[in-house]
């Protein structure tokens, strides 16, 4: 049975393969080392209503020496190719079945699969928002390359999304903060405006990309940012969200920035009437009366 299932396999693979002999192979071998940690790629995608059914293979560029001669290898201009799952995506759920011998290691690579797959699987409303929230409990747990790569992979489906654009530019801006790198510095936080940037031509009023350029605004020096650069931010989504916690909270820590303990304790108040249990404006609170 395995082999019937590894035969289907390969022809499967050879169909969905058809398109290197018209590219060059010296770019589809760079494409190969470059995927999947090097090891691992996906076939071409096959939609069966509402599933898209894709194929994961091992492949190995072979030099010479190399043994030819495994039951379920197939070979092109040099590239050895093994099946060795198949990656079934319904809805934006991934799922992966495991074809191969047990060593196959394709456990380790299913995280990284979501981020390599073609697009052609059309995410719901509902689909959409549950990556989201994800992206945001990432973002809480402080996990913030996990939660860039939430968004990312969701841009690439749905570049449209607005509140992903403003989510991605915060986990952007949180790693300009946590990386030691100059050069990451500069470049996580040229991304991060440029995707708050892009969540505003999309949505001009959006709070989420507003309060996260505000933080950013607050840690970046003119002419890019600057603490009343962030203020006007943060005013900005409570006159059209005045119930927006997390503008009160930037307003009251660009006002402690600025000098203005009496104005950041009315708004980390303003936050208590809000939500009394909020943490951070009650740490916020406590610090101011130190």
């Amino acid at each position: 049975m395995k082999k019937i299932v590894f035969m289907v396999i390969l022809i499967w693979l050879v169909m969905s393969l058809s398109v290197w002999a018209v590219e060059s192979i010296d770019s589809e071998i760079t494409r190969i080392t470059s995927a999947l940690k090097g090891e691992y790629t996906l076939g071409k995608p096959v939609i069966i209503g509402e599933l898209t059914i894709i194929p994961v293979v091992k492949t190995n560029v072979l030099s010479f020496g190399s043994d030819k001669n495994s039951s379920f290898q197939m070979i092109f201009g040099g590239i050895s190719l093994e099946p060795v799952a198949i990656l079934v995506v319904k809805d934006g759920i991934f799922q992966i079945y495991n074809i191969g011998e047990p060593d196959a290691g394709v456990g380790e690579i299913f995280e990284t699969i979501p981020g390599l797959l073609p697009q052609t699987q059309t995410l719901s409303e509902n689909a959409k928002q549950e990556l989201i929230k994800k992206g945001r409990e990432s973002l809480q747990k402080k996990d913030f390359e996990k939660a860039r790569q939430i968004f990312e992979d969701l841009l690439k489906n749905s570049p449209e999304l607005a509140d992903a654009h403003a989510l991605l530019g915060q986990a952007l801006g949180e790693l300009a903060q946590s990386t030691a790198d100059l050069n990451k510095k500069i470049q996580y936080g040229m991304e991060a405006f440029r995707e708050f940037a892009r969540a505003l031509e999309i949505e001009p009023d959006n709070p989420y990309a507003l309060v996260a350029r505000g933080y950013a605004r607050l840690m970046v020096p003119p002419p890019l940012g600057g603490v009343d650069m962030a203020i006007e931010d943060f005013n900005l989504v409570i006159n059209k969200h005045p119930e927006f916690i997390d503008a009160y909270i930037g307003l009251a820590e660009a006002y402690s920035k600025k000098g203005d303990q009496e104005k950041a304790k009315e708004y980390f108040n303003k936050v208590l009437e809000l939500d009394p249990e909020n943490v951070q404006a009650k740490e916020g609170l406590s610090r101011l009366n130190e």
